[in-house]
């Protein structure tokens, strides 16, 4: 049999060879499943799998890991042939094996030979640096999808550099029947086809993911306001936002405005200047990195999960108008603005604190200072990064601030830098500042300690803490992530007690 690079369907068009498989297609059927009182096309019977009903068949090539595999089995006999263009799923995908001056084509010929009246899920992805996906074609195939899809979207563009036509826009005409759109690696503008008078331009979607994309923040506003009443989830990674013609850049006004929505993630790929302001009364989990603005209002009132990325947070200009003051979970970093926030949400069940704190007495002194009023907590994750300070009086002076914890996590880096410290005059060589005897610990039930660091630091946290039996009101469990000399130090530093139980995994 010839090696397969194109071949015909019922339609008449050309659909592509997998990527992902250079091998011709092996067409002998097992004589275990053949039929021996019957002949097929190729020689010698048809297969009972080909007797089966088409639903059943579809269920089958559904399962294969692209489109383009599904519609390699049209040449196991007539019988194959229409079954793949009739798939629920499309997925359209082309790696860097396939020639890049191709995958455009093929992808549009699996496309005008689907027969399916509707497809619940389709995949677009082009090869890494395809120059011939043009934004014109890029929205063609979004046209297809506002005709065909009910379901999941998504197309993903990647490129090192972009077709001649870098500076056209890509459209994303109106899609009421889709559930979510994932559009990565777009590289172009990417506009919002004009709406129709009244209705929902998007009524059925709740998922929206936007990356590598330069979006115009008027028509985002409108279409996440007003003609998304389903939406749930906004992600806008590396998304660069043009702002209102005319303004002045620091007057200019980004807004996030939805009923609906309970989850954002934002990530700008340039300054924004101006102003950002969220307005969602549903709002559970708010994600901004790399956010720089010159300020930002947040309404907010049901928010539960708060992470902004520490040094583009300014508590000065950066308001939550409308929020409670109880977090479920939120991560601040020690000699950052984003510490500001133990003041704004005085109570969070889960706290996780990264510890950055150089060499120098001016530099522990802030630590304590930032870590003075932790919010009330019942999980306690710590995270040392780059601590160039003795262990045990930093962990001391956390614990009273935190007599309440249910669980303590403590996550140690690979190396801990120039621990101990080498400062003799250093306020963390003082002795009183390494008593345990004012730590209460009278709620605490599991410790764990993760990460990589040496044998002695973890040894040495494990004994710090068992120092403090006398304050436990119950048994305590250590979970210790280290191997047979991990173990054997914490063996030699803490004797056998019945009020804490200590495992050492690998």
């Amino acid at each position: 049999m010839p090696e397969l690079d194109r071949f015909e369907v019922s339609s008449g068009a050309e659909v592509p060879e997998s990527s992902e498989i250079e091998q011709p297609v092996e067409t002998t059927v097992s004589s275990r499943i053949m039929a021996p009182d019957q002949s097929d096309d190729v020689g010698g019977g048809v297969d009972r799998i080909s007797g089966l009903p088409d639903d059943i068949l579809r269920c089958i090539l559904v399962g294969l890991p692209s489109t383009a595999d599904a519609a390699r089995t049209s040449v196991l006999s007539r019988r194959w042939r229409h079954v793949w263009a009739h798939l629920p799923e499309l997925a359209l995908r082309y790696g860097n094996r396939v020639d890049r001056l191709r995958a455009h084509e093929l992808i549009d010929a699996a496309m005008g030979a689907y027969s399916a009246p509707t497809v619940r899920r389709l995949e677009i992805a082009t090869p890494f640096g395809s120059r011939d996906v043009t934004a014109e074609r890029a929205s063609s195939w979004l046209r297809f999808a506002s005709r065909r899809l009910a379901g999941r979207l998504k197309l993903s563009l990647p490129h090192p550099d972009l077709a001649p036509d870098k500076e056209a826009e890509i459209l994303l005409p109106v899609c009421e029947r889709v559930t979510a759109i994932d559009m990565e690696y777009v590289g172009r503008a990417l506009r919002f086809q004009p709406l129709p008078a009244g209705g929902s331009a998007f009524a059925a979607l709740a998922t929206l993911r936007i990356t590598d994309a330069r979006v115009d923040g008027r028509e985002l506003e409108h279409v996440l306001s007003s003609r998304c009443p389903r939406l749930k989830e906004v992600v806008l990674e590396w998304v660069s936002f043009s702002l209102r013609d005319g303004d002045d850049d620091a007057a200019a006004v980004l807004s996030i405005r939805s009923g609906s929505l309970q989850r954002l993630q934002m990530a700008s790929g340039r300054e924004l200047g101006g102003v950002l302001r969220v307005d969602t009364p549903e709002l559970r989990v708010l994600t901004l990195r790399r956010i720089s603005c010159n300020d930002a209002y947040i309404a907010a009132p049901k928010l539960s999960e708060l992470y902004w990325f520490p040094l583009f947070y300014v508590p000065s200009r950066h308001r939550f108008a409308e929020a409670g003051r109880h977090l479920r979970r939120t991560e601040v970093t020690t000699g950052s603005p984003s510490m500001a926030l133990m003041n704004r949400f005085n109570i969070v069940d889960e706290l996780k604190v990264t510890l950055s704190v150089p060499q120098g007495a001016r530099q522990y002194e802030k630590l304590l200072e930032d870590t003075n009023r932790l919010s009330k907590c019942e999980v306690l994750v710590l995270k040392f990064e780059a601590v160039k300070h003795d262990l045990k009086p930093i962990m001391v002076h956390l614990l009273q601030q935190c007599a309440g914890i249910r669980e303590l996590v403590v996550e140690f880096p690979f190396k801990m830098g120039d621990y101990p410290c080498k400062l003799s005059r250093c306020p963390c060589k003082r002795l009183e500042n390494t008593k345990t005897d004012r730590i209460v610990l009278h709620s605490l039930e599991e410790v764990r300690v993760k990460g990589g660091g040496e044998a002695d630091h973890k040894a040495e946290l494990v004994r710090m803490l068992c120092e403090c039996h006398a304050a436990f009101k119950k048994k305590v469990s250590f979970s210790v992530r280290g191997g047979a000399h991990t173990r054997g130090k914490i063996r030699s530093f803490v004797p056998p007690d019945d009020r804490y139980d200590i495992t050492v995994w690998e």
